[in-house]
């Protein structure tokens, strides 16, 4: 694309980049080619593809350092002068005021490069608009602005009114902030953008490969399968221990940036190096995948033969060079803990950097039942503004609590239109099935507790519903549930058009919480229950009831 070359907004300057240095051994021009360069491995990698935001990122790389031709920098920068705050400002305030609103046939346009480059650092005044609320800042700049200008150098004086940056913070301005931070970052500190992932696919093609040396008719299983036909959609799956949701995670997660989450140190140890052996065998691991935790640097240097480049010199790697990698968030497979990734929503200085990577990025998140009830909500506040960026999340897991259940319900999977949701098929054969809200089926938990039931196995005998997996109805057991279900359609009959159930949340803290139901949805649902209770009376069958996302889902199995 580049339209920054072609552009006159931009050729004004282009003598004036040749001329004044960003680096101490660093034209303008030469630091600005530096940061197009990490631009473009961003969307030759595919991570950067609306054309809107690429030409707003060039057009930014240009003006983000062009306030550092004031005189006062570049004598400072010569002699290795300090910053002295009577004389100068930060080179990210100065800069706005080359950039001419006049210019934008669309003033969003203008905003947004005006704030990427306010804010691509937090220097002095950086954390506000002061440019207009400090009057000494005021002098300086015109100072600085006026013996610019007496060298034929074009500035805007006057900013634009209608430019206020605290009302500014939208999803598109926090990601171009944030793609402009990441490509300054990269550049300046020499080290790469991204690694690509065009491997991943190939590697599970492999190992599916060899499971079929052992077995022809190995294949992927039904959870496996959802997780790879699902890949381009938000997901959680939830599978029996063993079901192998790691490998649906990477199947999920495809040739894509990947971090794969998990709450302990001693799990995500545990993972990174099955991942290495297993999927992709140690080949290029120093440019695959890594570690990221708060001793991530301390397992390398334990681990030193693992860490090995070559193998016939047994030529080790940089250890911290390959730490480095992890934390600048360069590496393709990243496994981690939460708190790596997610601290973004406390909004430290720089965080829009993190965000712009998440927003590229598939996360997938296992045993969120072990975090405590502040990672928690740090965790589903961070995978709503994730989605809400353009980043993808899978939640694969065996155990889904309640709790988890009802926040993602309240606040990311309204109308169900951002998340699918899948409970691992078993093999069975599935003849007829229903499917019933849950707060509808807790709301009538206690009654069926007079039941006896059968766990998954058929063995472990219990009143009512196992709600952490399968519950199996027989026989008389499922003509008590037919009585007890017509006695609650009997009452439902009675209530208005719509209505509200209040349902046990929490029953250690009695927290319960409201949810809206039709009565004519409520009783075609009841309904179809009892006409299921009718199938299996007749045909002799079991129903098996099991909890998924959002629904319990009640079937006749016809093998089990």
């Amino acid at each position: 694309m580049e339209n920054y070359k072609e552009n006159s907004k931009i050729k004004i300057y282009d003598n004036i980049k040749n001329i004044y240095y960003a680096k101490p051994d660093k034209t303008l021009a030469q630091h600005n080619e530096e940061l197009h360069i990490q631009k473009k491995k961003l969307i030759e990698l595919g991570y950067i593809n609306d054309d809107k935001i690429i030409e707003l990122l060039e057009y930014s790389i240009e003006f983000h350092d062009i306030g550092k031709i004031n005189p006062e920098f570049q004598v400072r920068l010569k002699e290795n002068k300090k910053f002295d705050v009577s004389k100068e400002v930060a080179h990210n305030i100065l800069s706005i005021h080359f950039i001419d609103k006049k210019d934008y046939e669309d003033k969003n346009d203008y905003e947004s490069i005006a704030y990427a480059v306010f804010y691509h650092h937090r220097f002095g005044n950086g954390d506000n608009d002061s440019i207009r609320a400090d009057e000494n800042t005021k002098k300086i700049i015109e100072n600085l602005l006026s013996k610019l200008e007496e060298k034929g150098i074009k500035v805007i004086k006057k900013l634009s009114p209608s430019l206020k940056f605290p009302n500014l913070h939208t999803d598109r301005n926090l990601k171009l902030l944030g793609l402009l931070m990441k490509c300054d970052h990269s550049a300046s500190g020499g080290y790469e953008i991204e690694y690509p992932n065009d491997f991943l696919e190939v590697a599970l093609n492999e190992l599916l490969n060899e499971f079929k040396e052992k077995d022809k008719s190995a294949d992927w299983n039904d959870m496996q399968k959802f997780c790879k036909e699902n890949s381009d959609k938000n997901i959680i799956a939830i599978a029996d221990t063993g079901m192998g949701k790691t490998e649906g995670g990477f199947l999920w997660g495809g040739n894509n940036k990947i971090f794969f989450v998990l709450p302990l140190r001693t799990a995500i140890n545990a993972m990174y190096k099955r991942f290495n052996e297993v999927i992709i065998k140690g080949e290029n691991k120093e440019e695959r995948v890594g570690l990221l935790h708060s001793n991530s640097l301390e397992y390398y240097l334990n681990n030193k033969k693992e860490l090995v480049i070559d193998d016939n010199d047994e030529k080790e790697m940089d250890i911290l060079e390959y730490n480095k990698r992890g934390k600048h968030l360069s590496l393709p497979v990243t496994i981690c803990t939460p708190d790596q990734i997610f601290n973004f929503i406390l909004k430290y200085k720089g965080y829009e950097s993190k965000l712009a990577t998440l927003s590229y990025s598939k996360i997938i998140l296992d045993e969120m039942q072990m975090y405590d009830a502040n990672l928690l909500a740090a965790v589903i506040f961070g995978i709503t503004k994730i989605i809400e960026m353009g980043g993808k999340i899978a939640i694969v897991t065996a155990t889904f609590p309640p709790i988890i259940e009802y926040f993602l319900n309240k606040y990311l999977m309204k109308n169900n239109q951002n998340v699918i949701k899948d409970l691992d098929k078993p093999n069975e054969i599935v003849g007829e099935e229903i499917f019933i809200k849950n707060s509808l089926i807790l709301y009538m938990f206690d009654t069926l507790k007079w039941i006896n039931t059968l766990d998954k196995f058929r063995i472990k005998k219990n009143k009512g519903l196992y709600y952490r997996g399968s519950t199996y109805f027989e026989k008389n057991s499922i003509k008590k549930l037919k009585e007890i279900i017509f006695c609650w359609k009997d009452l439902f009959s009675e209530a208005t058009e719509n209505f509200e159930i209040e349902v046990l949340l929490d029953q250690n803290k009695e927290e319960y919480y409201i949810e809206n139901h039709n009565k004519k949805e409520v009783i075609e649902s009841l309904e179809k229950l009892i006409d299921l209770c009718n199938s299996a009376g007749n045909e002799n069958k079991v129903i098996k009831c099991t909890k998924t996302v959002s629904y319990t889902h009640l079937t006749l199995p016809t093998i089990y």
